[in-house]
């Protein structure tokens, strides 16, 4: 069975107030790697809850790329 089609981000106020991995992966246009990569390196703000999961809090991730408020 297909996917129900996804409707795009189009403001931050979509954006949830913590993401996973595959959430911000999605949203920067990254690999999972590369987004555990750079959470690992602290290139990206994140938390890590448990031995594998890394949590993205939105403010964080916002005040890094330099984003405003919408």
């Amino acid at each position: 069975m297909p996917k129900p089609k996804q409707r795009p981000i189009t403001t931050w106020e979509q954006v949830p107030v913590v993401m996973d991995t595959a959430y911000v992966a999605m949203l920067l246009g990254l690999t999972l790697n590369e987004v555990r990569l750079m959470a690992s390196r602290g290139e990206l703000p994140a938390t890590k809850p448990g031995k594998r999961a890394w949590r993205f809090e939105k403010t964080a991730l916002m005040n890094v790329l330099g984003v405003g408020s919408d």
